[in-house]
């Protein structure tokens, strides 16, 4: 397990600008079960009240079959990608220089962390397609783009990785490569603080006619549009998919304060 110790507990927090080691992660993990009673008697002494139903609210779409906290890619069991993820550090120097993201962080926590260690790189890199993780990277400041390795496996390690991963073979077949998102936090960004103050002039208002702005009407058509102008470039096919997924099954975020 690449977040805990052999006895189950945390690791020790690490600062970002530590390269990353096979086995170890940079920054904490977020820790799921910090209420829950520490012992057995704790547990028995807490009374059992009655259950209580809460219908969801009416206005919010459902993902029926859980997909939204699916990953979409790759498609492999949990212990696989574990493995996975402890040896492309191993593989590849970039990886092992590079902070890895897993479900488990506390994305706000690594974002604070990074901006106040400045540290190189803006990038990060994960091997987790799922909607509800790629909402959480964009509610934290990360733009999920991502990168494509190959080929992959390598062929003088082939063998090896595919005796400890073997679902990976399907995905290799399926897609070219090996496709790895990167998570991207500018440590700079130009911001439209106040529009009122902007300049338009005369020319740019009579080319702007033709042009207009929409939102959430066809997010295929855009993804479609951007491949056929750009190519793929680091729209492939398991973040069109993610995007797509999030489109459809939107995850509310609370923001402090409101």
């Amino acid at each position: 397990n690449l977040s805990r110790d052999s006895q189950g507990r945390g690791r020790k927090e690490k600062g970002v600008h530590e390269p990353v080691r096979a086995g170890r992660e940079p920054f904490p993990p977020h820790h799921h079960h910090a209420h829950r009673p520490r012992t057995r008697a704790h547990r028995r002494a807490v009374p059992a009240g009655p259950m209580r139903k809460t219908a969801p609210p009416k206005t919010e779409q459902k993902d029926p079959d859980g997909r939204e906290e699916a990953s979409v890619y790759p498609h492999l069991p949990k212990d696989e990608k574990r493995i996975l993820v402890n040896i492309m550090p191993r593989i590849y120097k970039y990886f092992e220089e590079t902070p890895v993201l897993t479900m488990r962080h506390n994305l706000e926590k690594v974002a604070t962390i990074a901006v106040k260690a400045k540290i190189k790189s803006d990038f990060f890199w994960s091997l987790e397609f799922s909607p509800v993780f790629c909402a959480d990277l964009f509610f934290n400041g990360f733009l999920p783009i991502a990168s494509r390795i190959e080929p992959f496996p390598p062929s003088q390690l082939k063998d090896q990785i595919l005796r400890f991963a073997p679902a990976l073979m399907k995905e290799v077949v399926k897609s070219p490569g090996l496709v790895v998102l990167m998570p991207k936090l500018h440590s700079k960004r130009c911001l439209l603080e106040n529009w009122s103050d902007i300049h338009v002039g005369k020319n740019a208002r009579k080319r702007a006619k033709k042009y207009s702005v929409s939102f959430n009407l066809d997010i295929e058509k855009v993804m479609e549009k951007c491949v056929e102008q750009h190519g793929e470039n680091w729209l492939y096919p398991p973040v069109r998919e993610m995007f797509r997924r999030l489109h459809k099954w939107p995850v509310k975020r609370k923001i402090m304060g409101k």
